[in-house]
């Protein structure tokens, strides 16, 4: 829908199209409803517009879409009565556009179909090839036009064949049985350059006419970046509009769809607390049981229970219509984070059964040959070297002054901040839940951990939280859909450069990947446990928090992240990767390029906190090594 009034007549008024000029000459966002369900979209001033006509003689599922991701827009209707109004309205904002750019671009898109062009199909093409024919006005157009046309849209494939492109000059830049938006007599007193754009709608079943989702979608995130790229390019060379990236082209401002849907996938994340979910409620009696047991017999785990009908909130996740969103980025993000509360929600269906172990392979995955050998070599390394000396252990009450006190740093830079420091009985370790860190009572911390846990607990996870919370994109907070490897890579990489990740925290991260491989591969409890203490040299009671880790609900292979996460940061830091897109909010490496594209396009800002130990002369100068020289995990220890 429109978030501006809708047109009643059926023709456009002049003071329509005034008030259209009006906006753009103030430089501000036109977004109306046209005659017979079209729409006007324009972000702010551009130097082009993209318009699509809809065919009145036949369905044409899924080009709109290609359309309405750009930044500046017209869907109107096919049908004759409305061409003059149409022309007339495109001739507006031309002419409003035109002389602050010193150029302009009026794009129309339109697809192929048998029964209506005039070109046959290319018989040489393959079934899964996208192609596409740029209708280019007789005049002569400069090679760094035509090079970028082609090389953009020829770089947009599926199932790895690119496009085929065609240029053909000279023909009827308009669909077939349509007249051209702008005439000649129009396009040379405005000055402005018309193209069009022939799209083989390979989103579409050929003989039912029926849209490909998946493929849709593939093709709608390409096309949206080749044009961006077009665009960009067009203004460098012909405007006195530079923009430093392309992503500068693209949309800017956001429509009212994209925070109802993000509050009500907020809402349902909400409802349930998936680690507390699956984490036994009676970790430390059950210690005491397996030792009495003389590590022989599986101790037996009670849960919270289930405050919600899981069932229900599936019915709401699946209902909420994502479909809905003209932004192919956000819409992105948004479905592969439905996709993630749905397998977390079948899995606490599954809790405490063989089935809980498959939702978890899908969210973190089996861990890689290659992060099981590192684990392996490291244990060894860590093992030949001289045991670490015993440390004083805090309480957890006397950790949780420490925290509070680091809280307060973070507070009197922004009193925003809300996080509370909470000793709970009903965990046995720590863990940040809701922005807060929770602290069991019963939980110690070597003296010389203080630091690097708070870095970890309150400089990672709480940081980008709360940063995640001052961006209006509530799922930035919750967490982007497999954010954990990233998160709890950034939290280790901070214990180093602290200097708290010790040796028995590096023998704890790799055993911890052992360990999810033997549960993977079908070790039960027991032979887990034994695996730990006799052949990896764990003392009794951290093997049990291993192992319970790693067993609780059926079988939880979170734990692998920890180091894998380590690994994939610290490549990431020596290929010199920006620091701050880290810190936006609680994200996967996968969305580092898109956090970067919506900072450029001003729907995200930058975040407000950074972390306390960026400013430490210590972590500067290891943050330094780690930039310069290619370090591997093996050189932390």
């Amino acid at each position: 829908m429109s978030d501006a009034a809708q047109t009643d007549d059926s023709s456009l008024s002049a003071k329509f199209i005034e008030k259209i000029q009006s906006r753009l000459t103030e430089n501000k966002r036109v977004r109306y409803d046209l005659p017979f369900g079209g729409r006007i979209h324009i972000d702010r001033q551009l130097p082009f517009l993209c318009v699509y006509r809809n065919p009145s003689v036949r369905q044409d599922d899924g080009t709109e879409r290609l359309v309405v991701s750009q930044p500046s827009y017209i869907l109107a209707t096919g049908k004759l009565a409305f061409h003059d109004d149409l022309s007339q309205l495109v001739e507006s904002i031309v002419e409003t556009l035109h002389p602050i750019f010193g150029a302009f671009w009026v794009l129309e898109i339109w697809t192929h179909h048998h029964q209506e062009d005039d070109i046959e199909e290319i018989p040489t093409l393959k079934v899964e090839q996208p192609a596409f024919e740029i209708r280019l006005p007789e005049t002569q157009q400069s090679a760094i036009t035509m090079q970028s046309l082609r090389k953009h849209l020829t770089n947009i494939q599926l199932q790895k064949i690119k496009s085929d492109v065609s240029i053909v000059q000279g023909e009827k830049i308009a669909p077939p049985r349509l007249s051209p938006v702008l005439d000649e007599a129009q396009r040379k007193a405005l000055m402005c350059q018309l193209y069009g754009l022939r799209v083989r709608p390979i989103y579409r079943q050929d003989e039912t006419g029926n849209l490909l989702p998946q493929v849709h979608r593939l093709f709608t995130r390409q096309f949206t970046t080749a044009l961006q790229r077009i665009f960009y390019e067009l203004a460098i060379n012909h405007t006195s509009f530079h923009p430093k990236h392309y992503h500068f082209m693209g949309r800017r401002s956001v429509v009212k769809a994209v925070w109802e849907i993000d509050d009500q996938l907020a809402q349902i994340s909400r409802m349930y607390n998936f680690l507390l979910q699956v984490t036994p409620v009676n970790i430390t009696d059950s210690w005491q049981q397996f030792q009495k047991s003389h590590f022989k017999k599986k101790p037996i785990f009670q849960y919270r229970p289930t405050p919600f009908d899981i069932a229900l909130l599936k019915r709401d996740l699946w209902n909420i219509r994502i479909e809905k969103l003209e932004d192919p980025v956000i819409e992105s993000l948004f479905r592969e984070k439905r996709r993630e509360i749905d397998i977390q929600l079948t899995m606490l269906i599954h809790r405490n059964s063989p089935r809980f172990l498959y939702g978890g392979l899908q969210l973190y995955g089996d861990p890689s040959p290659e992060l099981v050998q590192t684990s392996r070599q490291l244990l060894g390394r860590i093992r030949a070297m001289s045991p670490s000396e015993p440390k004083r252990q805090l309480t957890a009450d006397e950790f949780a002054d420490h925290a509070i006190q680091e809280l307060d740093y973070y507070r009197q830079k922004h009193p925003e901040l809300k996080s509370k420091v909470v000793v709970r009985d009903d965990i046995a370790t720590m863990m940040v839940s809701n922005g807060d860190l929770l602290i069991g009572s019963s939980y110690t911390i070597p003296e010389d951990r203080i630091n690097a846990l708070l870095q970890h607990e309150i400089g990672t996870h709480i940081l980008t939280t709360y940063n995640g919370r001052s961006q209006r994109l509530q799922q930035l907070a919750i967490g982007l859909a497999g954010y954990q490897p990233l998160q709890e890579g950034i939290a280790v990489m901070t214990e180093y450069l602290v200097d708290g990740l010790n040796l028995d925290r590096l023998a704890l991260l790799a055993g911890r990947v052992l360990a999810v491989k033997m549960m993977v591969n079908g070790a039960d409890f027991v032979e887990t446990f034994r695996e730990l203490v006799e052949n990896y040299s764990f003392d009794e009671e951290t093997a049990y928090m291993m192992t319970m880790r790693v067993h609780r609900g059926g079988g939880f292979a979170k734990d692998a992240v920890y180091l894998g996460g380590l690994i994939n940061v610290l490549d990431y830091v020596a290929h010199r990767g920006d620091l701050q897109p880290l810190f936006v909010g609680k994200i996967a490496t996968r969305h580092i390029p898109i956090i970067q594209e919506l900072r450029r396009r001003g729907v995200l800002q930058p975040p407000p906190l950074q972390p306390y130990y960026l400013s430490m002369p210590m972590a500067q100068e290891r943050l330094s090594k780690l930039r310069h020289k290619h370090t591997s995990v093996f050189d932390l220890v």
